[in-house]
């Protein structure tokens, strides 16, 4: 969870999409944005339905993603310079 991964995107798409209430979000890891993260969710209109994972060791990452609906490593492209710079 650092800057560049932009989990409040996915924590406001998840809110706007609609999906069935027994699909849960589940963000997992750890990092310097985690405290706002959790912020961001406790204020969500679905904040009952997400779920931080701490800690997830990578024996157990495949085990968490095979029994994912749907798998998201949410981050913005690095960014890129058009056009000519003379």
């Amino acid at each position: 969870m650092t800057s560049l991964k932009i989990n409040d995107d996915l924590i406001a798409g998840y809110e706007l999409s609609g999906v069935d209430s027994s699909v849960i979000l589940v963000i997992a890891g750890r990092g310097p944005q985690e405290h706002a993260l959790r912020e961001i969710a406790e204020r969500s209109l679905v904040a009952h339905r997400i779920r931080f994972l701490n800690d997830v060791g990578d024996a157990e990452k495949p085990s968490l993603m095979a029994g994912c609906a749907a798998f998201a490593l949410p981050g913005r492209p690095p960014a890129r310079v058009c056009g000519d710079l003379r």
